[in-house]
């Protein structure tokens, strides 16, 4: 694996963070923790509507999924400082067993062109090969999910840029704002889910 592995920590729960990391070092991998943000204890508030209804009515997000997208854009930071591409990985990552000799080859194959990858997509309806790339599906509407995502270093220096104003969850703000401006695909082979 070449990617340098970020996994997003809770300061607020230790516990649970030093069984991720016994998770993951079961499957081989030493994570660089990026430590993020609890929402609803800092009392965060978002300013813009995530979604204003045909008569009006808007709706933000929780202070929870701004810590979210708080937490994403640390770990995007964190990546970006090593100056090397790098995987982040959501504090609630379940990895496959063998991730790291499955994602090996992917990783590989990936294109020139792609700026990230998402490796726990879960929906593949619509989607088609990419190109001459067997191990990813280029898109026709973008997925849900981001428990893993690779992240092309200089790509990320953009992304990271895209994700403010926080004013929808993370994986929304991924595919209205980032996805469509800077080649993205999913690994046909899914290593990775949330378990929360």
């Amino acid at each position: 694996m070449n990617a340098v592995p970020i996994l997003i920590g809770n300061l607020d729960d230790e516990h649970s963070h030093n069984a991720r990391l016994k998770h993951f070092a079961e499957r081989g991998i030493k994570p660089v923790t990026a430590w993020g943000f609890n929402g609803v204890n800092l009392a965060l508030q978002a300013l813009s509507p995530h979604e204003v209804d045909q008569k009006g009515v808007k709706t933000f997000v929780e202070p929870q999924q701004i810590g979210e997208v708080l937490s994403y854009i640390a770990a995007i930071h964190v990546g970006i400082e090593t100056g090397k591409d790098f995987i982040v990985f959501t504090q609630d990552a379940e990895l496959d067993q063998g991730f790291v000799s499955a994602w090996n080859p992917i990783e590989a194959d990936i294109p020139d062109d792609v700026g990230c990858v998402q490796i726990d997509c879960i929906d593949h309806a619509g989607m088609r090969n990419y190109g001459d790339h067997n191990s990813f599906f280029s898109r026709r509407r973008y997925p849900f999910g981001y428990s893993a995502i690779w992240w092309r270093n200089l790509r990320a220096k953009v992304a990271v840029n895209m994700l403010t104003p926080v004013c929808s969850p993370v994986d929304v703000l991924l595919m209205r704002r980032v996805y469509p401006s800077l080649g993205h695909t999913t690994s046909i082979q899914r290593l990775s889910k949330r378990v929360t």
